[in-house]
């Protein structure tokens, strides 16, 4: 069986963080579910059938693997930061207005 890997879904979700400017009740978010990530895990296996019945999540298992693991997580804020870090550091003048 192909090792998942899910760092592609991970950059997503951190692009998507960072665009929407929700960086940090994000980073507050998954710095609280740290402790709670097996569970999460176990919860998203649990419902994956009920889950499949009413979407098609294509990266469905890679947010199962994120939360398999608390380093993910760790890599998920340090994705978050430095992409926020990115965005802020562009000059003044591309933003429009």
């Amino acid at each position: 069986m192909e090792e998942l890997n899910p760092q592609p879904a991970m950059e997503d979700l951190a692009v998507f963080i960072v665009e929407r400017k929700l960086s940090t009740p994000a980073i507050f978010l998954l710095e609280a579910a740290k402790p709670l990530s097996l569970v999460g895990n176990q919860l998203l296996i649990f419902f994956q059938p009920l889950v499949g019945l009413f979407a098609t999540l294509k990266d469905y298992p890679s947010w199962i693997k994120i939360l398999e693991d608390r380093e993910n997580l760790e890599k998920l804020i340090r994705l978050i930061e430095e992409k926020e870090t990115s965005i802020s550091k562009k000059p003044a003048g591309d933003k429009n207005g």
